[in-house]
């Protein structure tokens, strides 16, 4: 038989900074993947609001892979030599998230006009990171 997890014994927490990141993280992957679904519209009147429907569907999913391959370099490359994200650069692991979320709602608002949109769901963005920092 094998052993779960929990009889490993090993006692590793994981720092508040991780916790924090990775509630974050998740936030802005979930709104790059809804930013794909919200604009899936294939066809509108408007010919010109299509082609941006369109690159507004597929730009995302470049986004969220892209930084998803950022992130394996870098931490392919961070593996490799003695720098931690939390003590050497500790604003840059929220870079990443943040400029998702702001990619995502740049090209929402080229499409639609939604600055009050963006304000509530900016105050959901970071109440919802770090609601999903502590559970």
């Amino acid at each position: 038989m094998g052993m779960y997890i929990d009889q490993w014994n090993i006692d590793y927490e994981i720092p508040t900074y991780y916790n924090i990141l990775i509630g974050f993280s998740s936030i802005g992957f979930a709104f790059c993947f809804t930013t794909y679904l919200w604009m899936s519209t294939p066809f509108v009147a408007n010919r010109k609001k299509t082609l941006k429907l369109r690159m507004a569907q597929i730009n995302p999913i470049w986004i969220f892979f892209g930084v998803l391959l950022f992130l394996l370099r870098m931490f392919w490359f961070l593996a490799s030599i003695e720098l931690t994200i939390e003590k050497d650069f500790p604003f840059l692991g929220f870079m990443i998230p943040t400029f998702i979320y702001l990619y995502c709602w740049n090209l929402i608002s080229h499409i639609y006009k939604s600055k009050k949109s963006f304000l509530i769901s900016s105050l959901l963005f970071i109440t919802g990171g770090i609601i999903l920092s502590v559970f």
